[in-house]
């Protein structure tokens, strides 16, 4: 069986939008219709998305999502650190990685 290939691939992470959610669960956020220019309360979902946007066409017909898949991890990694304070070492950065950017 082939593994599935990531069709919505979002331009602004969902993890971030979810920073200007409208509602308790923090699955929707306010925008302006393309339409109409009216706001509407739209589900986060459904923002900022596009099809295969980080999954171009090879050449033999099949789609890689390698880039989506990378993306995905690191707003993930992203959102558990926004949860908690960054310390000033950690596993990943040993030291004040700071010192260095």
């Amino acid at each position: 069986m082939a593994k599935q290939v990531t069709k919505c691939c979002h331009w602004v992470a969902q993890s971030y939008l979810k920073a200007f959610a409208a509602d308790e669960g923090r699955q929707r956020i306010w925008r302006f219709s393309r339409n109409d220019g009216e706001s509407e309360v739209k589900h986060i979902d459904k923002v900022a998305v596009k099809f295969h946007l980080y999954a171009p066409l090879q050449a033999d017909g099949r789609r890689d999502d390698a880039v989506e898949k990378k993306l995905a991890e690191l707003e993930n990694f992203s959102a558990i650190r926004r949860g908690r304070q960054f310390a000033m070492t950690s596993p990943i950065f040993p030291g004040n990685h700071c010192a260095r950017w």
